[in-house]
């Protein structure tokens, strides 16, 4: 939820100025670099798993990926009209929309689509799952927790917001 925001937002950032001030793009690289280590850490270390989305967040963000992408074409391609580059502007303006909606629907009829509804002859060939039940009990219950006290992980569970909606 509310880390993808953040991400999506800086990836904005980025892409928007990366014609105008190239050092943004150099801030933004940074960040994620950065990002990706303190991710990494809390997820394996300071979260508890609250829910499974079950995939559902990967569309969304796709979603939202492309029309920022989209946006940025048009932003460049106003840009490029303000250094009075017509032809590029043109070009731009009116190719990178269309070739990104083929892209988009493409992606779409190959995962989306597929992952949505399995076929019954391609579910009934898979194996049987064989889930450990010690992967439904929450990391800070297990009897290999070290330290562990009824009140950890409160202050990290959604910063502040109720658990469930």
């Amino acid at each position: 939820g509310r880390e993808a925001g953040t991400a999506l937002l800086m990836t904005l950032i980025g892409v928007s100025y990366v014609a105008t001030s190239p050092v943004t793009v150099a801030i933004v690289t940074f960040y994620f670099i950065g990002m990706y280590v303190v991710c990494r850490h809390h997820l394996l270390y300071v979260y508890a798993r609250n829910y499974e989305s079950g995939g559902e967040l990967f569309p969304v963000l796709f979603d939202r990926f492309v029309i920022m992408l989209v946006t940025l074409s048009y932003f460049m391609a106003f840009q490029l009209l303000t250094k009075q580059a017509w032809t590029q502007a043109v070009l731009l303006f009116l190719t990178t929309p269309f070739i990104l909606y083929k892209f988009h629907s493409i992606c779409t009829k190959r995962y989306r689509e597929v992952s949505s509804n399995v076929p019954l002859d391609i579910a009934w060939r898979q194996p049987v799952a064989d889930v450990p039940p010690q992967m439904y009990i929450p990391s800070e219950l297990r009897s290999q927790s070290v330290g562990w006290h009824p009140e950890q992980g409160k202050t990290w569970s959604g910063y502040g917001m109720p658990r469930f909606l």
